[in-house]
């Protein structure tokens, strides 16, 4: 059902990209397709951009311009979705970030090591001045 519920979307979009710019007044889409888009968009949600259903679920487009505007929108964030990979796949898994405990006397080393690491990093002069900058903030 997804499959079918796609396509249709894609043809509601693809209708909405047909208005007729130049003109003024009603664009092609009725309450009742822009009721259906928004309708297909949670029956594919899980295959759709997030920025797809923000725009899905808002104000209905009167004019044809707007209407135009709304499709290619829409259009768009399901382009750049396919093309660059959707903010969801990209892992924020904090498991993946390693953790430690020190003993306080462990911490008071390390703390010693990081701040000596940095002397050398500013009496250096093999790096420029963002070069430094930059090693400096891993140390921060």
């Amino acid at each position: 059902m997804s499959k079918t519920a796609l396509d249709r979307l894609i043809e509601l979009i693809n209708e909405g990209l047909s208005n007729d710019v130049r003109g003024t007044g009603r664009g092609i889409w009725f309450e009742a397709d822009f009721d259906e888009i928004s309708t297909l968009s949670e029956i594919c949600s899980d295959d759709l951009p997030k920025k797809f259903l923000s725009l899905a679920n808002s104000k209905y487009p009167f004019g044809k311009s707007d209407q135009y505007q709304l499709a290619l929108r829409l259009k768009r964030s399901i382009e750049v979705q396919n093309k660059f990979g959707s903010p969801e796949t990209v892992s924020n898994d904090t498991a993946l970030v390693p953790v430690f405990t020190l003993n306080s006397k462990d911490r008071a080393r390390v703390l010693e090591l990081c701040s000596d690491m940095r002397k050398i990093i500013l009496a250096s002069t093999d790096f420029d001045e963002p070069h430094k900058i930059h090693l400096l903030n891993r140390f921060a």
